[in-house]
Parts: structure tokens; sequence; C-alpha cells
């Protein structure tokens, strides 16, 4: 539990500390002050406010050197994986998080020692065990790790089997502003829902839950609170006990029997209270609020890495020996098993396999969709975006997939479900190619 309670610590740290600056050259004879890479006002995030995914990557790739080295490398390593997620770079994403202390990430595995029970444990699919168990529960909490899209598609997978086991409402903790909108409009569109739901496989996830018909619920926890050296975790408790309450608020107060999926990022879907630091999670909270047991499902433990030494030595074992191809879930004698990390604090972990390739698309991508291999142009300079947006859709929504090319070797496929799609193609010198397609 050290070791978890070491990864609460770092969490909270890179989401809620505001870096001092110091200063670097970013260009030949120019000196800057480096402001917090979260900053509303840095040069990345005002290239993405104004629709511009591909130069946010540009920049991400001009401040990468700046920022080596100084305070604010970790939260500027964590923004970088973000953007890079948006824009489907999901290997440097998981490169860019692994960066953030990695000789802490080395220490989750320097034992090759395996718990006896786990080697007699029996493997079963993920999808069908967790609808198997949910159907017995009220509420059914899983977490993410931000920069993984493929959590995301994950608990897309869950979204109808969970319906027709009579749940409704779909809270998730990423959608903060104008929801409202998006339930009108049946989309997420850019800029005006949040900043993770920029990310396609996230805004597609949340078109699926408003086709398949959940009302949406966005519990964030918008109270202002500012840091206090004193009481460092005075903040987060606070986030988590809100979030909770506006669960409750908005959820079970008009409906005490509603059966609610949670979608959550990482330690919120944590049922018990942590010690050490002393934090009381949004689970925990919620199942004292709701007075009922949640089903809490861990993703972030065993996920690939950018590295296989960066990897939880169970993780490794599951695939090096075991070879899944789909999402797993291992069950003991004893009950379900779950890591030393997650043991006591979930009910359920996942083990997601490593990430296989098609025409450059990402296999759990494709699962849902279908890939539509795009016609050979020139578009003269790389790297360029590939864009593909539902025709039906207004020019502000985010794109149903999209993906940077860095050479004429790449293919170019974009994996969409069945419909009309406006594809956009644009390099960093602003050519832009349009044009639209059928698919199948």
């Amino acid at each position: 539990m050290k070791m978890f309670s070491l990864l609460l610590t770092l969490v909270f740290l890179l989401l809620n500390c505001k870096v001092i600056a110091q200063s670097q050259t970013i260009e030949q004879g120019a000196m800057v002050d480096l402001i917090n890479p979260r900053s509303l006002d840095h040069p990345i995030y005002l290239s993405f406010k104004d629709g511009d995914y591909l130069t946010s990557i540009i920049e991400c790739d001009k401040w990468d050197s700046v920022y080596r080295g100084t305070n604010s490398e970790d939260a500027f390593m964590e923004q970088e994986a973000y953007y890079n997620s948006f824009v489907g770079n999901y290997k440097k994403a998981l490169n860019n998080f692994d960066k953030i202390n990695a000789k802490w990430i080395k220490q989750l595995d320097t034992t090759n020692f395996l718990d006896r029970s786990f080697l007699s444990a029996k493997k079963l699919d993920a999808v069908n065990e967790i609808i198997r168990e949910a159907q017995n529960r009220q509420i059914t909490i899983v977490n993410e790790a931000h920069h993984v899209p493929q959590h995301r598609a994950f608990i897309s997978s869950l979204l109808k089997p969970l319906y027709e086991s009579g749940y409704r409402y779909f809270a998730t903790e990423m959608l903060t502003d104008n929801i409202d909108t998006v339930k009108k409009n049946g989309y997420v569109s850019f800029q005006q829902n949040g900043f993770y739901p920029n990310e396609p496989v996230y805004a597609n996830l949340i078109r699926k839950a408003i086709e398949i018909g959940y009302t949406l619920v966005g519990y964030e926890d918008t109270v202002n609170c500012d840091f206090d050296p004193v009481n460092p975790f005075r903040c987060l408790n606070q986030r988590e006990q809100n979030q909770a309450k506006n669960i409750a608020n908005l959820i079970l107060k008009n409906n005490s029997n509603a059966k609610i999926l949670i979608h959550c990022g990482y330690q919120h879907a944590d049922e018990v209270e942590h010690q050490s630091p002393k934090v009381k999670t949004m689970a925990a909270h919620l199942k004292e609020l709701s007075n009922t047991d949640p089903l809490t499902i861990d993703q972030t433990v065993m996920s690939e890495h950018s590295l296989v030494n960066f990897e939880n030595s169970y993780y490794r074992y599951v695939q090096d020996s075991l070879k899944i191809n789909s999402p797993a879930i291992f069950k003991t004698i004893n009950g379900y098993w779950v890591d030393d990390t997650k043991r006591g604090f979930v009910d359920m972990q996942v083990f997601h396999p490593r990430t296989n390739y098609i025409n450059g698309r990402p296999n759990w991508l494709i699962k849902e969709n279908y890939i539509l291999t795009l016609p050979d142009f020139d578009i003269s300079s790389f790297p360029f975006l590939v864009q593909a947006f539902k025709k039906s859709d207004k020019t502000n929504a985010i794109p149903m997939d999209q993906f940077l090319v860095d050479s004429r070797k790449e293919k170019i496929a974009v994996a969409v479900p069945k419909g009309y799609y406006r594809i956009r193609m644009i390099n960093s010198k602003g050519t832009i190619h349009e044009f639209e397609v059928k698919n199948p």
C-alpha cells in the first residue's frame, strides 16, 4: 500500500500544484519565463483553443526540449500526453506519461514474484463478467487513465449491455460544460464541453451513450479551492466529496433507485478511504450517500506502457504467457483477483491486451468500427492531420476519428462506423484537402 500512497501523492501533485517557473531559452537569444504548462495562456493551449489540433502538437514538439530538466517537466509531459492522445498519437502519449517519474514506475516491477493464487486464477471475459456482476448492483464505477483512449473504448463496449440491464444514467467526470447542448445536438462540440471531450474516442463514447438512450450527467466539482501548503490534500478531499454529492443531488435525490454507470479517472473509483495520505475518494463518499455497494472497476494498472519494463509484472506475465487478445478479468477461489496496489479499494481489475495496429490504426479502435482506406493524394508536407467528420454534424463537432501522418510510407485509413463522412486533411503549411466518402 505504501507504493500506492506514493502514486496518489504523485497524481495529486501533477493535477493540483502550481509550478514555479524558471527561465529557459526557447529560441536562440530569446529568454522566456516558463509558465505552468496547464495555463490557459500557454501558447499550446491558445493554438488549441482556436480549433487547431495540428498546431498544438507542433507547439508541443517545440516546447518539449524547453521544459526538460525544469520544475515543470512532469506537468508538461502530462499535458503533451493528452494532446498526443487527441490526434491519435497513442504510442507517443504513453511515452510522454511514462517519462513522468520514470524511476518510480520501474520500482513497481522490480520483483518477478507472482502470487500463487494468481497462477491458478481463471481468466474471464471482462465485458461479460462485468455485466453479470453489474446486474445486481445499482451503481457501477469504471475508471480510466486520461491519456489512454483505449480505456474509453472499453467503457463504450459496456454501454449497450448495461442499458439492457436497467442502467439509465451515464455520469462522467470529464463532461463539464454545456451538457444540455450536447444532449440536444447528440454530439460533443470543440472546446464547448470541457477539455477531455475534445478527444475523439471520448466524444464517440458520449455520442453512443446518447444514441442508446442514457441520460448524461456531468458531476465534476466546480467549487474553487486554493492550494493550502499546510494541508496539501484539502482541495483533493473537497473535490472527491463534492463529486459524490453532485451525483447524489443530480440523480439519486429524484430517483433513489436509479441505476448509474459512472466514468471517472484513476483513484476516484476507490471505494475505501486512503489513510496515507488521508483521502476519502468519490466512490467512498457515494457508497455512504447512496447506502449501496457499488461495483468498482480499475483499468489503469493492468494496461500497456511505452516500454515493457514500465509494465506491472502480472501484466507482463499475462501478455507473455497467456497472450490475451481481449480484455480479461481473473478470478480465484477467493473471488476476483486484484493486485496489491488496488486490493481492497476496487472489486475488479481489467487486463487490457497490448495494442496491435492494422493499417496504422489500433485494433481496439477498429473493434466497433470499419476501416476505410482513403485515396492517395499529394499533401506535399509532413506531418499532416487526417480528420473524419460525420457529414450531418456541424463544423464545430469533434471528429469521429483523427490521426497524424508523418511520412508517405504510412497508409491512410480511418476507423469509423457505417455512414457518410467529410474527410479533412491539413498540413503544417495550412494546405487543406477535403472530400466526402461513404463507409463502407
